[in-house]
């Protein structure tokens, strides 16, 4: 992986998106083709991310209305609380009798939002695209630092026919499919993001794979059910349907979107969320603090929802230099936590511990798997003194930094 400094995901813990819809607003009531939704504090919304799914850090927000992926969750399944992943753009799949060689049938018909077909080519460029491209001398203009979220087990990406690719393994990735339904794995037009490459000179001349028309100017390239219409950056977020969608899995018979626009603004205190759910200005609101959800349900014109989500927190560490190069100081960490305290504390009692990426009723989150629910401070302790991270003159076992990523609230 030349592009990043890998890194170990030592704690995550899955927290409740409560979404506030208020359902008779107290002013005039707006168009019914415009949905106003807002997420409270979101970082997304004070970075300038762009449109790159492969560099976004909107995964769980506007990306999913542009772009898809070969696999997904089931939408009926999850109205249900369940995680169930199926066919997406993809129609079929079979797995090789030695797990090494997936290969995957194309929906025919898919249209980007350009009007072009998706097919193999697409696939295989945006999996290369994301996976195997060298990104590291593009880092001076990444608002995100490139990342891989899935084990280094990827032999190549293979074209068979239009409709059909291939994935070919080293070794087996036994939850393959939970990885290739994030967005960082959705499929974009190819044609159109290459037609939009630039090579950069104060680079070295290296080609940006597209990154500065997707992220900077905002481009779409999805086959979502909505198109980019305005964006002002960290301002106000405009998509409007795209009447060209192919629909889903037609075995799902899901309905055309209802509304021709969805439009994000982000808020970033609890009271001005408040406010403007009242006033009518915004229709959903999620990621309110548990006192407001309180003080928002008594309200009878406010319905609240309180339920799983992929919002987490978690503690990642630089692993090539220093105390942390040592797994045994990484876990000693990892053991000195108390997750208890932090489902408490940071999940208001509402949160689940994770397991890495999987949150509970992922294929691959074991209910039995082993992790610290409670402080383990006598036994990582002795697991810093294998290591050599004695207790010094200064009463510390060694110094680090840490950089928590700065949040509106």
């Amino acid at each position: 992986m030349p592009t990043t400094v890998p890194t170990t995901t030592v704690v995550t813990t899955t927290v409740p998106t409560t979404t506030i819809i208020t359902t008779t607003p107290t002013t005039t009531p707006p168009p019914t083709d415009r949905l106003v939704v807002s997420v409270i504090g979101a970082h997304w919304a004070n970075v300038k991310f762009g449109n790159d799914p492969a560099n976004d850090g909107a995964s769980a927000t506007y990306i999913p209305l542009v772009y898809e992926t070969l696999f997904t969750y089931d939408p009926i399944a999850l109205q249900k609380g369940e995680l169930k992943i199926i066919p997406w753009l993809a129609e079929s799949y079979t797995v090789s009798s030695d797990g090494l060689t997936w290969t995957i049938k194309l929906r025919k018909g898919v249209k980007f939002h350009s009007g072009n077909e998706m097919t193999a080519d697409d696939v295989v460029y945006s999996f290369n695209r994301y996976w195997f491209y060298d990104w590291s001398k593009l880092t001076p203009i990444l608002v995100m630092a490139y990342r891989k979220v899935m084990p280094e087990n990827v032999l190549s990406f293979e074209k068979v026919d239009t409709y059909t690719v291939k994935i070919n393994l080293k070794q087996q990735i036994p939850f393959l499919l939970s990885y290739l339904s994030g967005t960082y794995w959705s499929i974009i037009d190819s044609k159109l993001v290459q037609s939009k490459e630039r090579t950069l000179p104060e680079l070295g001349n290296v080609k940006d794979y597209g990154y500065y028309w997707l992220n900077y100017e905002f481009g779409d390239a999805g086959t979502g059910p909505y198109k980019v219409k305005n964006v002002e950056v960290t301002v106000r977020y405009e998509f409007e349907r795209f009447e060209d969608y192919w629909g889903g899995p037609p075995e799902l018979k899901l309905s055309k979107p209802a509304f021709k626009y969805i439009v994000y603004i982000p808020i970033n205190e609890d009271a001005d969320g408040r406010f403007k759910l009242l006033k009518g200005d915004v229709h959903i609101v999620s990621d309110f603090l548990a006192d407001t959800v309180k003080a928002l349900s008594k309200n009878p014109d406010i319905k609240t929802y309180t339920g799983p989500s992929p919002l987490g927190f978690g503690l990642w560490m630089h692993t090539v230099t220093g105390p942390l190069k040592d797994w045994r100081v990484r876990k000693a960490i990892k053991m000195a936590l108390n997750y208890t305290e932090l489902v408490g504390v940071a999940g208001a009692g509402g949160a689940n511990v994770a397991q890495g990426w999987f949150l509970p009723g992922m294929p691959g989150w074991e209910e039995n798997a082993r992790y610290f629910k409670d402080a383990q401070i006598e036994a990582a302790n002795k697991l810093l003194d294998e290591a050599g991270y004695t207790v010094q003159a200064d009463g510390w076992r060694f110094h680090i930094n840490m950089y928590l990523r700065p949040e509106p609230r």
